[in-house]
């Protein structure tokens, strides 16, 4: 049968701006999701400020430092995300392509240090429920966590991103997005960040059944003074019992 060419669409070009492309809407669902934390950061800050009687409680200043830090990489990461618009909108080939190496730059930073973070054991964790049993069931659920939940994650996020990284390099696969970038080297930072996490999981395993068989102290333990979090935590609970204990004690 003879091919019959209902709509020739060669001209029409391969990337959009705004609402037409389908990066505008991923960037939409991360505000929206990253806009979620500052809600619940504001939540948190109202349910304690109606708690403490004396607000702001009489605790230390947090050290700031690191926030200060992390807010100022994330404005300054704004600017090539700015200038790779600017650029594209000029088609600024050139432009495009160097700024958004630096954006990728940005986003290979926090993908590459997951595994240094949690070395320093500076993932979030809410320990409301295994906070309240002892040490060394505190260790056994991290046991668990590691060998049923990350390491399960590492593997499979490895074993279905390695066949695109050799795909994207065999076929020599460039991005479609304007200025589209040679795809390999970006695909290869997913494995690469998610082996990382994974040593560093075997490592934190290592140490807690180390842990359990008593040949080192508590791996969980951070060599530094309590964190503004944690001394604010202590200070709410000790306003709780004290405020137990003067009802108590007004009882006839």
């Amino acid at each position: 049968m003879k091919p019959v060419t209902v709509l020739d669409v060669a001209g029409l070009p391969d990337h959009a701006f705004g609402h037409r492309s389908i990066l505008w809407w991923g960037t939409l669902g991360f505000m929206a999701t990253e806009g979620m934390a500052f809600a619940l950061a504001a939540a948190t800050y109202l349910y304690l400020s109606a708690r403490v009687p004396e607000w702001p409680p009489d605790v230390p200043p947090p050290n700031l430092g690191y926030g200060i830090a992390n807010l100022i990489v994330l404005l300054l990461s704004v600017i090539p995300n700015y200038l790779a618009k600017h650029a594209a909108e000029e088609k600024d080939l050139r432009g495009v392509r160097l700024w958004i190496v630096v954006c990728l730059l940005f986003a290979a930073v926090f993908l590459l240090a997951a595994g240094y973070t949690m070395l320093r054991q500076g993932h979030v964790k809410i320990d409301v429920v295994s906070g309240r049993f002892s040490k060394r069931t505190q260790i056994w659920i991290e046991v668990i966590g590691l060998v049923f939940f990350v390491l399960p994650l590492v593997f499979t996020v490895i074993q279905l991103s390695w066949p695109l990284v050799v795909r994207a390099y065999v076929m020599n696969e460039y991005s479609s997005n304007a200025g589209g970038l040679i795809r390999w080297p970006v695909f290869a930072l997913l494995p690469l960040g998610f082996l990382l996490i994974g040593v560093q999981a075997v490592s934190e395993l290592i140490k807690r059944i180390a842990f359990l068989k008593g040949l080192i102290p508590d791996p969980t333990e951070k060599a530094q003074v309590k964190t503004a979090e944690e001394e604010l935590a202590e200070f709410l609970l000790q306003k709780e019992v004290a405020a137990r204990e003067g009802a108590a004690g007004g009882k006839p």
